[in-house]
C-alpha cells in the first residue's frame, strides 16, 4: 500500500512501526481507502460476453458498478429504482426459480419425486462425493490451502477430516506457522483489530478478561445444576 494509505491507519502512539507491522485495515471503514482501486469495471466487457452488443446492458451495468465503487462504509445504502421491464422479468424468473429450481418437484414412474435444490440440499453431489468417482485425502491445511478447484462442476477432490475439532484443531496449528512479528485480536465492541504490541495492551487485555471471568462466575453461581 501506499503512504498516503498507511498515513490513514490509526496508532496509539502516532507512529507506524513499516518495519515490524505492515498496514492492513483494521476497521471496516479502513476498507475505503482501497476499495476502489482496480483495474477495471463496469462497460468494460470481453466480447464474448453475452451482453458485449447489447447497449442498452452495458449502460444499466456502468449504473450499478458507479454505485459500488463510489460507495463508502457508513453511507446510506442507495435505493434502486428498478425498470418497469426489469420488474416484470424477475418476477418471471424469481417465479420459475422458486417452483423449479428450489422447490420443485416432479413425476418418475408414478411417482411424486423432488428436485429441487431446496428440497435436496445438493444431494447429487453428496452422493457424487461418497462414491468412488472423485480423489480423497486427509484433510492437511498445507496441501488444501493450495490446491485447484473448479467452481462450475464436482469436485474432483475432496479432503476427509478425522472430525470436526480435528480440523479445527489443524486449522489453528496451521495459522500459527504464518511468520508474524506481532499478535493480533479483534473487539467486537469497537469492530476493530488491535494489534498485541505493547506492555499497556496486554494488561488491558489482561482486565478484561478477569473481568469476563468474575461474571462467567457469578452467572454459574446463579445457575441451578
Amino acid at each position: 500500500m501506499g503512504t498516503d494509505v498507511i498515513g490513514g491507519c490509526y496508532s496509539p502512539s502516532g507512529i507506524v512501526a513499516m518495519d515490524s507491522i505492515p498496514w492492513f485495515p483494521r476497521r471496516i471503514k479502513d476498507i475505503d481507502q482501497f476499495a476502489n482501486r482496480i483495474l477495471s469495471y463496469g462497460a468494460e466487457l470481453d466480447s464474448d460476453h453475452p451482453g458485449f452488443k447489447d447497449p442498452v446492458y452495458r449502460e444499466r451495468r456502468k449504473f450499478f458498478a458507479d454505485i459500488a465503487f463510489n460507495y463508502r462504509y457508513g453511507d446510506k445504502i442507495p435505493r434502486i429504482e428498478y425498470t418497469e421491464q426489469e420488474v416484470n422479468t424477475w418476477r418471471t424468473v424469481y417465479n420459475l426459480y422458486w417452483f423449479t429450481i428450489e422447490f420443485g418437484i416432479c413425476l418418475q414412474n408414478g411417482e411424486r419425486k423432488a428436485y429441487g435444490a431446496g428440497l435436496l440440499s445438493s444431494f447429487g453431489e453428496l452422493q457424487y462425493s461418497l462414491s468412488d468417482k472423485p480423489a480423497v485425502a486427509p484433510f492437511d491445511p498445507h496441501v488444501t490451502s493450495t490446491t485447484e478447484y473448479p467452481i462450475t462442476e464436482y469436485q474432483p477432490k475432496y479432503f476427509l477430516a478425522d472430525s470436526f475439532a480435528s480440523a479445527k484443531n489443524k486449522l489453528q496449528a496451521w495459522a500459527s506457522t504464518i511468520p508474524r512479528s506481532f499478535q493480533v485480536r479483534y473487539n467486537a465492541y469497537t469492530q476493530r483489530i488491535e494489534v498485541l504490541d505493547r506492555v499497556s495492551e496486554l494488561q488491558r487485555m489482561v482486565r478484561e478478561i478477569k473481568s469476563e471471568i468474575i461474571t462467567l462466575e457469578d452467572a454459574l453461581g446463579k445457575v441451578a445444576v
